[in-house]
């Protein structure tokens, strides 16, 4: 089914927020977007069960890491997408821009009121109730901590992976706005590997990697597959100037400005919240296009990356991580 997204866009978000097994794929025929689906018995009825909660106003706000969690309005400068996917609480009204599709029918009046009854839990360890961050959609689950409790029992063979990729796909699901963002960007060729290079104020939490711990990667995947295109997301300009060095291979990545100091340091070099969220989701929607995925799993950016990839693609992405397992965090 193709339906021509310039003019029915906002009508196509509004079906797929209350029948979520369908799928928009943006760049699935040039210049239109099309429905899809997946003949998965299990995201099927996980899709049933999230439609289902989308209704539900009662403590959706439950469920928050210093402040910030998943709510029903989201708040379209919530650069906490780098941070793990904990956004920015704050309710929009209907005229502010936002960039992903709403996760509930619940107005704002009434979101507002059960968040004013029931204010929401900072500490984690504390959570106890159904919530949209990667925990349950059923009842009350008990402890987070307890990890046997984090997935609703009839999905739990698929595992955490797939748990949290699914959800993290359902809670930042483009709208038709940033849908035609993502169509206007400038396209690259596909097959291609994804090499994200993170960098800037990463340093405060793990050890930063070079450029060359990935070709060295990419190499081996290019002498098995003949791919040689790459996405490359990064913060650090110092990584665009080295890929002359692999001229086998071709680079590709968004001309934007770089400080490599973090998003304040962006800030205030004139890089609007808009601009860097807009960005960031340009650069993780080009790179979950990729057969292959070559990351640091100690980023929560990289593990965003290849949750994307997996609930798109429909199937585990091939990921290479210079670091950590992936893990799942709050």
């Amino acid at each position: 089914m193709v339906i021509e997204g310039s003019n029915l866009g906002e009508k196509l978000d509004s079906f797929v927020q209350k029948k979520s097994r369908w799928m928009i794929d943006t760049l699935g025929a040039k210049g239109y977007e099309r429905l899809t689906t997946y003949a998965d018995k299990d995201r099927v009825a996980l899709q049933h069960d999230l439609d289902e909660l989308q209704n539900r106003c009662e403590r959706f706000f439950s469920g928050a890491v210093n402040h910030n969690g998943f709510g029903g309005s989201w708040h379209s400068l919530g650069l906490g997408l780098a941070f793990g996917l904990h956004y920015d609480m704050t309710l929009l009204t209907p005229e502010q821009p936002r960039n992903f599709i709403n996760m509930t029918t619940c107005t704002t009046e009434a979101m507002e009121s059960v968040f004013a009854a029931h204010p929401p839990e900072t500490n984690y360890t504390l959570w106890d109730s159904s919530t949209v961050n990667f925990k349950s959609i059923g009842p009350d689950v008990g402890n987070m901590l307890a990890n046997e409790t984090m997935i609703v029992e009839q999905y739990r063979p698929r595992g955490y992976f797939w748990w949290r990729s699914m959800l993290t796909y359902y809670a930042t699901r483009p709208n038709a706005h940033m849908r035609q963002l993502i169509r206007d960007a400038p396209k690259f060729p596909t097959p291609c590997i994804a090499i994200h290079v993170r960098h800037s104020d990463k340093y405060w939490e793990a050890k930063l990697i070079d450029l060359p711990a990935y070709m060295k990667k990419a190499k081996k995947y290019k002498a098995r597959t003949g791919i040689s295109n790459i996405y490359l997301m990064t913060d650090d300009d110092a990584v665009i100037e080295a890929t002359k060095d692999y001229p086998d291979f071709q680079f590709h990545y968004r001309k934007m400005q770089r400080t490599n100091q973090g998003w304040v340091a962006d800030l205030q070099a004139g890089i609007t919240r808009e601009q860097q969220e807009i960005n960031f989701l340009l650069d993780i929607h080009s790179a979950a296009q990729c057969q292959k995925l070559i990351v640091t799993y100690s980023s929560n950016v990289g593990r965003l990356i290849a949750e994307i990839a997996y609930a798109q693609q429909n199937k585990e992405p091939d990921v290479d991580s210079l670091d950590q397992k992936w893990k799942m965090d709050p």
